[in-house]
This record gives C-alpha cells, structure tokens and sequence, in this order.
C-alpha cells in the first residue's frame, strides 16, 4: 500500500540519513575545508550543506557525484544503498 511505502522510505531515511551525513562530513573536514568552501566546490549553499551535515536534508545524486568527484571517493560508497527505495 502506499502507507507501507512512505513508511519504508520514512524509516530508511532515518536510518540512512545520518550515515551519509557524517561521510559527507568527514570528507570535508578530513579536506580541512570550512562549509562555504566546501559548498561552493560542489555547487551548492553553505546553508544546504549544514542541513545535509545535520542530517536536516539529504544530497541528490548530482550532489553524490560531485563530491566523489571532486575528492575521489566512490561514489557507490557514499550513496551506499540511500536511493535503493527512491528509484
């Protein structure tokens, strides 16, 4: 049913969310780049990005691929299964 879905999804991104928070979080301060840098390199505000990092809002795949991209990271591991329910 269409409740089972949302509920799916609903409780995947909570699970999910803050995992590719912290990647995306780490990669930056690993990079030691402050989050206006770090932003403008993956064409996105400083204001999306904290709420990505807070786990307030998640990246699009355009995003996913520009920071592995951009940093060499693959890209399969920072999306790791997050749109297996959304495609």
């Amino acid at each position: 049913s269409h409740y089972n879905r949302f509920r799916r999804f609903f409780l995947f991104f909570l699970s999910n969310s803050r995992d590719i928070s912290k990647k995306i979080k780490s990669i930056r301060l690993g990079n030691k780049l402050r989050q206006i840098d770090f932003a403008e390199m993956i064409c996105i505000s400083q204001s999306h990005l904290s709420r990505i990092e807070s786990g307030q809002d998640y990246p699009s795949k355009a995003v996913i691929r520009l920071i592995s991209l951009q940093f060499g990271i693959d890209e399969e591991f920072l999306k790791e299964d997050f749109y297996e329910l959304n495609s």
